[in-house]
């Protein structure tokens, strides 16, 4: 390694000859690994020699020697130097120390360097299973538990100027305290927030183990924030191309700031979202980009756009370092890792100011917002902004938008709510006949309790209905909506229930093309009510309360022939069945007793039960398996399998989905996990699709 810094091999002799050589050639490695220049090492390697040839003068024998000769060596390299008398003093102590700890703490075990701390897990000994409780019992992600660490190590340096020396010293008073100093450190009032959050976890958990006295996370307050409290931090169009514009595409990290703002103002990412992404989510043939780190675990993929796949194309010919790591976006200097949510941020906030554009809090966010303005301003309605990476769906734009309604309210120009829309009424079939009712259905049959037993379900059957109705006479054409029968369902029409939307729109607007015509008015009339009794079907006998049904009874009538009859088609199937054993043709498939089938709990028990004999190791962090994971693997596993024989998953997924009872394929991928073995298969695929394009690029 030495061979390719040092031309002259009399240098490379004399480096190996020292007796601290070896541990010299591997720091040259581990700088080599990580991407710091050669002139990096040229630096240091005379450093660390006339360190160790000073250290060696002053009685070192061995490598645990050399820690306590650090300072030492430090302070003569300090005043032997012209630029310590010019006032460089402090930065020249920084740059020399920094390659020796290094060093030290590459070939020295338990050595730690005098830079930045190192994350020390708080309270490790007042609650040393806080964070277990946190990743085991409450099953939160290592992003999670990383602010709770941060938050909490706030709170335990605040607790040590305090001069409190445990837990069980903590008061109301102390805590108030701690709220108060967060809050004057120019915090946002959210951070202040999500720490007192973190703080009443940690409380309630000390109080379960015992270590404090009293419930004392009930003292701990918060401030109040509210929705729409602060204004948008959202820019113009204009200036989002100012800020494209000042970036230099000319440098490899150049190419690369300019790829992480085309996607923030294209698809509206957020700075996480961007730093995770990977060579696999990239599908260069179908032109997709797939966005698998969003919240709540969900992901999405959208169109690859044409000036975005140019930029990516540019930074990883040109501006990607070479490394196995699977990220895209690496840091442009050494040590090469991949950059964080934080250099995200961080880079949109470089170029904004350097475009000139004052805005609160420039970053990331900012670009976020605009995306959902420039939406808004071309006439996207909410809901289809909400099916975008935003926030939340259909109300995720509100705080977006808010600043163009305030200007639009300002203007004059705010649409006032269109009044609602009535149903339609619909012709009602042939004039004569009772209303809502087929023309084969007289009056003499809803006069007598005989005639209404004889009618199709629901039509009809309630005497007061009947006497209304017949009281009524003919129905004119348009007059349906004034006269409602109440109606269960249909003869000949499915047992359907409505959800959402579609069970609150007015019956009028929702047609069913499997009826008969007759039919068709019956379905839009809107059930009758009794007053002061619910529309829903009660059980003979029922009793309302007071408070609801004022105390009325309501009139004892004998069960309805249709549900009779469904009693006694199950009943008539269950003894079937019972007769017939397990071997009939009617019979149950898994019985034990061959008369009655297994309880729906029992394959969950019996799963539970053989998985605790297995004795599985669960990552920390990871939830206990469940019988309802089968359905997963079993995905999985096709996707999997779909790879392998080289069929292309987007071809069969329709089959996975029908297989499994989904609607639709977007059902179908939420089981479908990614797995490493997924990954390896995704990352061939794509080795080689992109081979042919490696092999033009100019090494």
């Amino acid at each position: 390694m030495l061979e390719r810094y040092f031309v002259k091999p009399q240098t490379v002799d004399r480096i190996r000859a020292l007796w601290i050589g070896p541990e010299i050639e591997r720091y040259v490695a581990w700088l080599a690994d990580r991407g710091y220049g050669a002139r990096s090492v040229w630096r240091r390697v005379p450093l660390l020699v006339a360190f160790g040839e000073f250290a060696r003068q002053k009685g070192a024998q061995s490598l645990a020697d050399l820690p306590g000769h650090v300072d030492a060596f430090v302070g003569k390299r300090v005043g032997e130097s012209r630029d310590a008398r010019r006032g460089m003093g402090p930065t020249l102590a920084k740059d020399i120390r920094g390659p020796v700890e290094q060093l030290l703490e590459l070939v020295v075990p338990g050595f730690e360097g005098s830079g930045r701390p190192h994350h020390v897990i708080p309270f490790v000994g007042a609650a040393p299973g806080f964070f277990e409780y946190l990743t085991c019992e409450r099953g939160l992600r290592p992003a999670s538990v990383a602010s709770y660490r941060h938050h909490l190590d706030r709170f335990e340096a605040y607790l040590a100027r305090a001069g409190v020396g445990g837990l069980h010293e903590l008061s109301p008073a102390l805590l108030s305290g701690f709220v108060a100093e967060r809050s004057g450190a120019g915090l946002a009032k959210t951070t202040v927030r999500e720490g007192c959050a973190v703080l009443r976890v940690f409380l309630r958990y000390a109080h379960r183990e015992g270590l404090v006295r009293g419930e004392l996370w009930k003292t701990v307050e918060w401030p109040q924030t509210y929705r729409l409290s602060t204004i948008p931090r959202s820019i113009c169009w204009d200036e989002v191309g100012k800020v494209l514009a000042a970036v230099d595409r000319r440098t490899p990290g150049g190419k690369r700031d300019y790829a992480i703002l085309l996607l923030l103002v294209t698809y509206g990412l957020r700075g996480r979202e961007v730093a995770a992404l990977t060579l696999d989510d990239i599908d260069w043939k179908r032109e997709r980009l797939a966005i698998p780190e969003r919240k709540a675990g969900h992901s999405t993929a959208f169109p690859l756009s044409a000036a975005v796949g140019q930029a990516l194309a540019g930074y990883l010919r040109n501006g990607r370092p070479e490394t196995v790591d699977r990220h895209i976006f690496f840091r442009a200097v050494a040590p090469l890792r991949p950059i964080g949510a934080a250099a995200i941020s961080a880079c949109a906030r470089r170029y904004l100011r350097r475009a000139g554009i004052k805005v609160a809090r420039p970053g990331s966010h900012t670009l976020r917002h605009s995306t959902v303005q420039r939406l808004v301003d071309t006439g996207f309605s909410l809901k289809t902004i909400g099916g975008r990476p935003l926030p939340r769906p259909q109300a995720s734009g509100r705080p977006q938008i808010r600043q163009r309604a305030e200007r639009t309210a300002a203007a004059g120009a705010l649409r006032r709510r269109a009044p609602r829309r009535q149903p339609r009424r619909l012709d009602p079939g042939p004039a004569r006949g009772l209303p809502g009712l087929p023309p084969q259905v007289t009056p003499a049959q809803l006069q007598s309790p005989a005639g209404r037993g004889s009618l199709p379900a629901g039509l009809g059957r309630q005497p007061r209905t009947a006497r209304r109705l017949t009281a009524a006479g003919p129905a004119a054409p348009g007059d349906l909506g004034a006269r409602a029968v109440p109606v269960r369902r249909l003869p000949g029409a499915p047992a359907t229930r409505c959800r959402g939307r579609a069970a609150r729109q007015p019956p009028g607007t929702r047609a069913r093309s499997d009826l008969p015509g007759d039919l068709h008015p019956v379905l839009r009339a809107r059930p009758a009510r009794r007053r002061g009794v619910p529309a829903s079907p009660r059980r003979p006998g029922h009793r309302p309360s007071p408070a609801r049904g004022q105390g009325r009874q309501i009139r004892q009538e004998p069960p309805r022939p249709a549900r009779a009859a469904h009693r006694r088609a199950d009943r008539k199937q269950t003894e079937r069945r019972r007769a017939g054993g397990a071997t009939g043709p009617d019979g149950w498939l898994f019985s034990f007793d061959r008369h009655n089938c297994v309880a729906p709990g029992t394959a969950t028990a019996v799963f539970h039960r053989l998985v605790a004999t297995l004795d599985l190791a669960v990552p920390d962090g990871v939830s206990p398996p469940t019988l309802h994971g089968l359905r997963h693997s079993f995905a999985v596993g096709c996707l999997l399998r779909w790879y392998r024989e080289g069929i292309d998953p987007a071809a069969r997924l329709h089959q996975l989905s029908t297989f499994m009872g989904h609607v639709d394929p977007t059902s179908t991928a939420v089981y479908l996990t990614i797995t490493p073995q997924l990954l390896d298969q995704a990352s061939q695929r794509f080795e080689a699709f992109a081979e042919p394009a490696w092999a033009q690029v100019p090494r």
